[in-house]
C-alpha cells in the first residue's frame, strides 16, 4: 500500500472520529448522539404530585411524569362523609394559590408550573366566628375561611379584605364569600376582593347601594344569584377570566351600570341577569362557544341560539336579531323604551316570558311562521303597540296576552295560521266587516 493512501485513510478516520466528537460536544444534556453523528432528543419529563391534604380524608388522581405542553388532569375523591372544597398549591395558608374549587383540576404544563398540587379536604367545621369586624367560618383541616358575615362594628367605605385571617394559633385562607353577607351595607363604597377567593355567594353585595366600584380576582371563578342585585351606584364592572358561571338575578336593578365585560371562560349566564339596569349601554367580551355578543348591544348564549339580554340603556331604535336564533329568553327585553322596531329572524321559534315586557316604544311587530311558542307578558305595557302579526306557526297564545296589559293603541292583528282562541283584546273588533270576539283562523282583525 502506497504512503499517499495510508495518508488517506488516516485522515478519514480522524474526521469521523471528529464529527463524532464534535455531535457529543453539542449535544444537550436531554439528547443522544448516535455513531453516525445524529442528534436524537429526548423529551424531559416532569413528575407532577397530586397529593390530599389529609389521606385520611380523600384521595386524588394524576400523579406522574409529563411533558411541557401536556394536558393534566387531577381529579378529587372524598372519603366518607368529609367535603372537598379547593385545589391548593400548598397546605400553607400564607402561601397557597387557590386553582379551583372542582373536584376536577385539568391544565396545560408549563415550565413554570407547581409540581405539587394539594386537594384539599375538610372533615370539621368551627361555628362562626368574629375575627375584626368581619364574621367567618372556618374549616379546620383544609385551613380555608369563608366570609359569612359583618360585625357591628363594620365601617363601610373603601374596603380591602385580607388574604388570609387568623383565629387561635391557626391561619386560614380567605376563599369564599359567603350568601348575603355584606347585604344592606349601604355605607361600602368600594370593595377589593383578594386572591385567592374563587366565589362570590348569592345575594352577597345585594342592595349595597353606595358600592361604586369593585375589584374581583382572577382567582374567581363564580358569581352567585342577586349577588349584586340593587347595586345601584355600580357605573361599570368587569368580570376576570377564569369565572365560569354568572347566577339568575346576579345584576338587577343596578340602575347606574354602563357597561359590563364578560371573560372568555364564561360557560353560564342566569336568566335576568342584567334586568332593569336602565342604564346599561354596551356588553364587551370576546366571546366563545358558549356566548357572543351582537353589536355590543345583544348577548346570546347556547352557541347562538338564545337571545339572553338586550342593553336597554342603548339609545338605538330598531334591531335585527340574527339568523340562527331559535328562542328570545325570558325577559330578554324587557324596558327596552328605545326600541321601535324589532325584526325577528326565520329561525326564532319561541318567546319567552315578559320577552317584550314594557317596551313602551315598541309600534309594530311581525311574529313569524315557525313560531310555535309565546310566554305570559309578552307585550305587557307595549303601549304605543299599533300592530301585531302572528305567523302561521301560531295555533294557541298565552291567555294574559292581551289581558290588562295596557295595549291601548292596538289597531290591527293579522293572523296568517289557522288560530282559534277566545284569548282576545277588549273592545269591538272586525273581520271581514263582521263583528267577532275571538279568533276564528286566518284574517285581519281591525279595532273599529
Amino acid at each position: 500500500m502506497s504512503l499517499k493512501i495510508k495518508i488517506s485513510i488516516i485522515a478519514i478516520c480522524f474526521a469521523l472520529v471528529a464529527a463524532v466528537c464534535i455531535g457529543f460536544v453539542f449535544a444537550s444534556p436531554n439528547e443522544t448522539v448516535n455513531m453516525k453523528g445524529m442528534i436524537n432528543y429526548e423529551v424531559p419529563k416532569i413528575t407532577i404530585t397530586a397529593s390530599p391534604n389529609d389521606s385520611n380524608l380523600g384521595s386524588t388522581n394524576g400523579s406522574g411524569d409529563y411533558s411541557i405542553g401536556d394536558t393534566i388532569n387531577l381529579s378529587a375523591t372524598r372519603s366518607g362523609s368529609n367535603s372537598f372544597l379547593a385545589w391548593a398549591t400548598s397546605t400553607n395558608p400564607n402561601t397557597m394559590e387557590i386553582l379551583s374549587t372542582s373536584t376536577s383540576y385539568s391544565f396545560e404544563l408549563t415550565e413554570d408550573s407547581p409540581t405539587t398540587y394539594y386537594a384539599l379536604f375538610n372533615q370539621t367545621t368551627s361555628t362562626s366566628q368574629t375575627v375584626g369586624d368581619l364574621v367567618y367560618t372556618f374549616y379546620n383541616e383544609a385551613k380555608l375561611a369563608e366570609i359569612t358575615g359583618m360585625d357591628s362594628s363594620f365601617q363601610g367605605g373603601d374596603y380591602t379584605i385580607s388574604p388570609t385571617v387568623t383565629s387561635g394559633e391557626n391561619s386560614y385562607k380567605v376563599y369564599s364569600i359567603g350568601d348575603d353577607a355584606f347585604r344592606n351595607c349601604s355605607s361600602l363604597t368600594s370593595i377589593t376582593i383578594p386572591k385567592g377567593v374563587t366565589s362570590i355567594g348569592d345575594g352577597a353585595f345585594s342592595v349595597c347601594k353606595g358600592l361604586t366600584s369593585i375589584t374581583l380576582p382572577g382567582t374567581l371563578t363564580s358569581i352567585g344569584n342577586f349577588a349584586f342585585q340593587s347595586c345601584s351606584g355600580l357605573t361599570s364592572i368587569i368580570i376576570p377570566e377564569g369565572v365560569t358561571s354568572i347566577g339568575e338575578d346576579a345584576f338587577p336593578n343596578c340602575s347606574g351600570l354602563t357597561s359590563i365585560t364578560l371573560p372568555s371562560t364564561l360557560t353560564s349566564i342566569g336568566n335576568n341577569a342584567f334586568i332593569n339596569c336602565s342604564s346599561l349601554e354596551a356588553f364587551y367580551g370576546n366571546g366563545n362557544s358558549y356566548y357572543t355578543i351582537d353589536g355590543n348591544r345583544a348577548l346570546i348564549v347556547d352557541g347562538g341560539k338564545t337571545l339572553l339580554a338586550y342593553a336597554e340603556g342603548n339609545a338605538e331604535t330598531s334591531y335585527s336579531i340574527p339568523e340562527g336564533v331559535t328562542s328570545i329568553g325570558i325577559s330578554a327585553f324587557e324596558d327596552c323604551s328605545s326600541l321601535a322596531s324589532i325584526t325577528l329572524p326565520s329561525t326564532l321559534t319561541s318567546i319567552g316570558h315578559r320577552a317584550f315586557f314594557d317596551c313602551s316604544g315598541l309600534t309594530e311587530i311581525t311574529i313569524n311562521g315557525n313560531i310555535t311558542s309565546l310566554g305570559t307578558n309578552v307585550f305587557y305595557n307595549c303601549s304605543k303597540l299599533t300592530s301585531l302579526t302572528l305567523g302561521e306557526g301560531v295555533t294557541s297564545i298565552p291567555s294574559n296576552l292581551f289581558t290588562n296589559n295596557n295595549l291601548t293603541n292596538l289597531t290591527e292583528i293579522v293572523v296568517l295560521g289557522n288560530l282559534r282562541s277566545t284569548t282576545f283584546p277588549t273592545g269591538t273588533w272586525l273581520k271581514g266587516g263582521a263583528t267577532v270576539t275571538s279568533f276564528t283562523g286566518a284574517g285581519t282583525y281591525i279595532k273599529s
